[in-house]
């Protein structure tokens, strides 16, 4: 099960992304003046919070086209708390804005992952399943943005591991 998790993480570290720049043709007289702007196609979204006690910290990465973007996620809980289930997620996920206005953004996240639960007096469990990530950020700049995320991991396979786990983000996305 290492192995295929290794070899999962290197396929998702090896999406190589290139510098893409869109061209505006604009006219001064009889000639035609190309220019080239540069616009933000890659987010990275930083998250944080605390849930009873135990930290989360993960980070979601998107490759942009207009409203509509794909990349992967990967979110850790780093303790172990009586009334907590560590869990630690990684994979894929689609990124589509909803709403993106001058000041204020929102998105829909839904993807698939792979969900590591360690549950209280129980062995380690691996679990399959879909992830819905929604978030609502405020656009300090063009390229960073703070809000929140709502996480839903859910187990489609597993009966050992729990149904689902729930997730609420402080998020930061810088904009490339």
């Amino acid at each position: 099960m290492k192995k295929i998790i290794i070899a999962l993480i290197m396929i998702a570290a090896t999406t190589v992304t290139a510098q893409n720049y869109k061209t505006k043709t604009t006219s001064a007289g009889p000639s035609q003046i190309q220019q080239f702007s540069e616009i933000p196609e890659n987010e990275i979204t930083g998250l944080m919070t605390f849930t009873n006690g135990a930290a989360n910290i993960g980070v979601d990465y998107a490759r942009m086209t207009d409203d509509m973007g794909y990349g992967g996620y990967f979110l850790l809980q780093t303790e172990k708390k009586p009334a907590v289930t560590q869990v630690m997620s990684f994979g894929g996920l689609m990124k589509f804005k909803i709403a993106d206005k001058n000041k204020f953004s929102a998105s829909l996240l839904p993807g698939f992952g792979i969900h590591m639960f360690k549950d209280i007096g129980a062995s380690d469990e691996t679990a399959l399943g879909l992830v819905l990530k929604i978030a609502a950020q405020y656009k300090f700049t063009p390229e960073f943005a703070m809000g929140i995320e709502s996480t839903t991991l859910t187990n489609m396979f597993s009966d050992k591991a729990p149904s689902q786990a729930e997730i609420l983000s402080i998020a930061g996305t810088v904009a490339f």
